[in-house]
């Protein structure tokens, strides 16, 4: 495992994703619904690193986005915390 994915645990992140990716999946879920200011702000990421983590985590079909007023906002499809 390299030093950028997530450890794992018995109710760990799915493999392959960065440490920062588990958080912004584990967060989204908690949040429920959130755009990336906000969920850069709940997580203390900057935005350069939150948009391009969601869109990772979007390909890899572990969120869904949505365009409301302008704006983006994702929902986790997990159905249950991991960490």
């Amino acid at each position: 495992m390299s030093h950028n994915e997530a450890p794992r645990t018995e109710n760990a992140a799915p493999p392959g994703l960065t440490h920062d990716e588990a958080t912004l999946l584990q967060n989204l879920h908690e949040a429920g619904e959130a755009d990336a200011r906000g969920l850069s702000r709940r997580v203390g990421l900057r935005a350069s690193a939150v948009t391009p983590g969601l869109e990772r985590l979007r390909q890899l079909e572990y969120v869904s986005a949505t365009r409301r007023k302008g704006t983006t906002l994702y929902r986790a499809k997990i159905s249950k915390p991991f960490v």
